[in-house]
């Protein structure tokens, strides 16, 4: 194997000289650590990008999971009371492959009286045995009482909105609504429980009732006023919508269509995150380019020598090609490695500086005499409803990292090549003489 490199080292002058050149000889140490920052800045460039695409990955892929599933995957769509003789229909849906579950639910807007305060609310119910999914209590956890989906005339409210309207466990309350003339029609209930969904929106609109008093309360005995539908692909809702369509008369609409501007804007962002890795690596460019052109004029004399034994120009733009080919390969192929394990023991780092830092802020408070020292924790778990930072690796994020940073090395080897191929070996060898 080796005599195999060593014959093609030798009937490749080209080749040669690019080896050559990224590991130079010279007398001054700056030119000798030329090459070495510019296979460091290629080599962090790629692992950054990797490690910075693919938390975004991570974070967009959990809170699209969290918006599919707080909710129904697919919504059979009705206009008027509901679906009638739905048990059957139900029956139908569950025979689709891939559909886990189907429904049905009540979801209405009305008002919520308190003791002096009236707020709008979402109110929404479905059959009790729901409550036992494990989807449902992984989103929606019950911080006190019970859940209201068993016991009829009773409310279960989310935090945000039982402490905006000073509620406990126990109060009651009045849902205003109106009928189909248009009439106002008030209920009391009692509040049974309070939820939290780690969501602000969910906390302060929504409430769930008993389903037969939501059907009572709207008006729609013997229908369904919509049913649910949970599917084992959720990224993909349209192919189990084309299936559905077939065996029942109704029209379907994913949680995709009804969360359309969010997922466009998490493309966009995503598509942002991928131009400033853009500009990066064009500045990145800049440096290599730098210590390319620093490179040739360190090697003047070699090249003139070269050019002067009869070295085609072609074979010395070829070298200086080969020499950032090379340089952007390695540096690459280092960094993905670099990268995609930063990647995964991200929040295994990320713990440990943790750790660090609160070690040093507990020798602070003890030289303070502070009875209570500081905690640092990078996720304020008051603030964000995640443990740990999600991290999604996709291998077009790696293609895309990888192709950026060999295309800017290549490319920055263009211009001192072209610098090469203006110098005259006769000036440059008569001044060495002298």
């Amino acid at each position: 194997m080796k005599n195999k490199l060593l014959s093609l080292l030798n009937n490749n002058l080209s080749l040669y000289l690019a080896l050559r050149r990224l590991i130079p000889k010279s007398d001054s140490p700056g030119v000798v650590l030329l090459p070495r920052l510019a296979f460091a800045s290629i080599l962090l460039g790629v692992a950054t990008s990797i490690l910075i695409l693919s938390l975004a990955n991570g974070l967009n892929h959990s809170y699209l999971k969290r918006l599919a599933e707080s909710n129904s995957h697919i919504t059979l769509v009705t206009v008027g009371r509901g679906v009638p003789a739905y048990q059957e229909v139900l029956q139908k849906i569950k025979s689709v492959p891939g559909v886990l579950d189907a429904y049905p639910f009540t979801q209405n807007e009305a008002l919520l009286k308190s003791y002096d305060d009236t707020r709008g609310i979402v109110l929404k119910a479905f059959p009790p045995e729901l409550t036992k999914d494990p989807t449902f209590n992984r989103y929606f956890q019950l911080k006190d009482g019970e859940w209201s989906f068993s016991k009829p005339r009773t409310i279960t409210i989310g935090e945000t909105l039982a402490q905006n309207l000073a509620l406990f466990v126990g109060n009651y309350v009045e849902i205003l609504t109106y009928d189909n003339t248009f009439g106002a029609i008030t209920y009391r209930f009692q509040i049974s429980g309070i939820f939290s969904a780690n969501d602000s929106l969910l906390d302060q609109g929504l409430a769930y009732i008993n389903y037969d008093d939501a059907i009572e309360l709207f008006g729609m005995p013997g229908y369904a006023p919509a049913i649910g539908i949970r599917v084992e692909d959720y990224q993909n809702p349209q192919s189990y919508i084309r299936k559905l369509e077939k065996i029942v008369p109704f029209r379907f609409k994913s949680w995709k269509l009804d969360n359309l501007n969010t997922l466009l804007a998490l493309e966009n962002e995503k598509r942002v995150i991928q131009v400033l890795l853009l500009i990066f690596f064009a500045v990145a460019f800049f440096g290599i380019l730098a210590v390319m052109t620093a490179l040739v004029s360190d090697k003047r004399e070699e090249i003139a020598l070269l050019k002067a034994l009869g070295m085609p120009q072609k074979e010395n733009m070829m070298s200086f090609m080969w020499t950032g080919l090379f340089l952007g390969i390695s540096a690459t192929f280092i960094g993905v490695i670099l990268g995609v394990f930063l990647s995964w023991q991200f929040n295994n780092i990320i713990k440990l500086l943790e750790i660090i830092i609160n070690f040093f802020l507990y020798i602070g408070a003890i030289i303070l005499q502070q009875k209570t020292p500081r905690t640092f924790n990078f996720l304020n778990q008051n603030v964000y409803y995640l443990k740990e930072f999600p991290v999604l690796i996709q291998w077009g994020d790696i293609i895309f990292s990888s192709i950026c940073a060999i295309l800017c090395t290549v490319c920055a080897a263009l211009y001192p090549a072209h610098i090469s191929k203006e110098f005259k070996p006769a000036e440059i060898l008569r001044k060495r003489a002298f």
